[in-house]
């Protein structure tokens, strides 16, 4: 089984481009809390066509999200001539959480499917369902 599943913060804007294939490629810097006194761990996302779309389109840096997916491990030669390799999160689902406290224009709605969690609470846990309110918040 090869599954993978976050919450955290974007640490800087999506990087969306079309790949030489022609499949458009989103490419994602999660910052995930580990604990109170750690920092945090940092895990590059992709999320490819619709998904990476749509990401890049609603997703700003600061914004918090959950990614569902599958831990892939990418190798290539750098410009120096250097073995590179990396681990990384290939998207199936992202799901909208919070905006950064700054409260940018980006839409904070569900990319791919409906959430079962709700918008994050002061702690950052999602609450069970959101607020009866939160319907005037859909941008559609």
């Amino acid at each position: 089984m090869n599954a993978c599943q976050l919450i955290g913060r974007l640490t800087r804007d999506p990087d969306h481009h079309t790949a030489p294939s022609g499949k458009t490629v989103c490419r994602m810097r999660l910052a995930v809390p580990r604990g109170p006194d750690d920092p945090p761990v940092y895990i590059d996302t992709v999320a490819f066509a619709g998904l990476g779309d749509t990401c890049a389109a609603q997703l700003a840096k600061g914004h918090q999200i959950a990614v569902s997916g599958r831990l892939d491990y990418v190798e290539w030669t750098a410009d120096d001539g250097s073995k590179r390799s990396k681990h990384e999160v290939i998207a199936s689902r992202v799901d909208f959480l919070a905006r950064p406290a700054g409260g940018q224009d980006a839409s904070a709605s569900s990319s791919s499917a409906p959430s079962a969690a709700g918008p994050a609470q002061d702690d950052g846990q999602p609450t069970a369902a959101p607020p009866r309110n939160a319907v005037a918040e859909i941008p559609f």
